[in-house]
C-alpha cells in the first residue's frame, strides 16, 4: 500500500513538472537584425529551461506582426509549453527605424547598436517608440536617439546606426590573374551589395569591354573604377561615327578624331567635308556623341 502511495505521488509530481512549463513573453519585441540573443530579457518570465527559452526567443526573429501566444507555443520545440500572453507584437528594429526615418527605398540600415541592449528591445503593451536621428537621409554612420514613451513618463536610449545604399555592381565569376586582360561580359556577373560609396563601382558587366584590369581579380571581387584602366575607343586620324542628338532630333555622320579617346572623354574632331572642328563625347568603339 505504501509503495503504491509513493508511486502515485511520484507520478503526480512528475506530471506537474511537465505541465508547469509556463512562459510570459514581453508584450512587444523589437529584434535587432543579425544580433543573437544570448541572455533572456528581464521582462521575460519563464519556468522553462533557460537554454530552450533562449532558442525559442531567437526563433521568433523570423516572425513579424502580432502573433497569438498559443501559436508561438504550438510552433515551439519545448514540450507542454504554455505562453500566457494572448498576443505578442514582433518587429525588426532595423526596419522600424528605417520606416520612421522615411529612408529612400535603396537605403538600408546594415548595422544598429543600442547601448545596454543585446539582441532585442522589449516593451510593455502601453509603451511606444519614438526615433530621432539628425541628417540621416544618406549613407553614413549616425547617432540614434530612441525614446520609450508611456503614460508614466519617458526613457531615452542611445544607439548608433550605419546606413548604406544597395546598388548593383559587377563581380568576377572566375579568377583573373593576368593584368591588362581584354575583359568580356562573360567573365563577370551582376549582383547587389550595400555600400557607402556607390559611385566607386562599375554598374554593368557590359561596360567591362571599355577597360582593362590593372590588378589581379579574385573570384567574387566587386570591380571598382580604380581597379580598371580605360582603353581608347576612338583612334586619332581614324574615322568615327558621330551621333548628333537633342530632345527632338537625332542625326548621324562621320568625323576625324584629332586625338584618341576613352569612354566618357571629350575630344575634338574634324568634319571631313567642311574641315571645321567640333567637340564630342566618346560613347563606344569608333563612336562619339554631340548633344545639342
Amino acid at each position: 500500500m505504501m509503495i503504491k502511495y509513493f508511486f502515485i505521488l511520484f507520478t503526480f509530481i512528475a506530471s506537474f513538472k511537465v505541465l508547469s512549463c509556463e512562459m510570459t513573453l514581453p508584450d512587444k519585441i523589437f529584434f535587432i537584425n543579425d544580433q543573437k540573443i544570448e541572455t533572456l530579457p528581464a521582462s521575460l518570465q519563464t519556468a522553462c529551461d533557460q537554454s530552450s527559452t533562449i532558442d525559442l526567443v531567437n526563433s521568433l526573429k523570423n516572425s513579424n506582426g502580432v502573433i497569438p501566444g498559443f501559436h508561438i507555443a504550438r510552433g515551439a520545440s519545448i514540450e507542454n509549453l504554455k505562453i500566457t500572453n494572448n498576443k505578442v507584437q514582433i518587429n525588426s528594429l532595423n526596419e522600424f527605424v528605417k520606416e520612421k526615418l522615411n529612408l529612400a527605398g535603396d537605403l538600408f540600415i546594415t548595422d544598429l547598436k543600442v547601448t545596454g541592449i543585446d539582441g532585442a528591445l522589449t516593451l510593455t503593451e502601453d509603451q511606444n517608440l519614438n526615433i530621432k536621428c539628425y541628417q540621416c537621409e544618406r549613407p553614413g554612420t549616425y547617432a540614434l536617439n530612441i525614446e520609450i514613451n508611456s503614460p508614466f513618463g519617458k526613457a531615452t536610449k542611445w544607439g548608433q546606426i550605419h546606413i548604406q545604399r544597395q546598388v548593383q555592381v559587377v563581380k568576377v565569376k572566375d579568377e583573373i590573374r593576368a593584368i591588362n586582360t581584354d575583359l568580356t561580359p562573360d567573365m563577370f556577373e551582376e549582383a547587389l551589395i550595400f555600400t557607402d560609396r556607390p559611385s566607386d563601382y562599375l554598374k554593368s558587366k557590359n561596360e567591362v569591354v571599355f577597360y582593362k584590369n590593372n590588378k589581379h581579380f579574385p573570384v567574387g571581387h566587386a570591380v571598382k573604377k580604380y581597379d580598371i584602366v580605360p582603353i581608347n575607343l576612338v583612334q586619332r586620324g581614324q574615322q568615327a561615327k558621330v551621333v548628333i542628338q537633342s530632345s527632338s532630333l537625332k542625326l548621324s555622320g562621320y568625323g576625324i578624331p584629332l586625338r584618341s579617346g576613352a569612354k566618357g572623354q571629350n575630344i575634338e574632331l574634324r568634319n571631313p567635308k567642311s574641315n571645321r572642328t567640333f567637340s564630342a563625347t566618346v560613347i563606344d568603339f569608333n563612336k562619339v556623341l554631340v548633344e545639342l
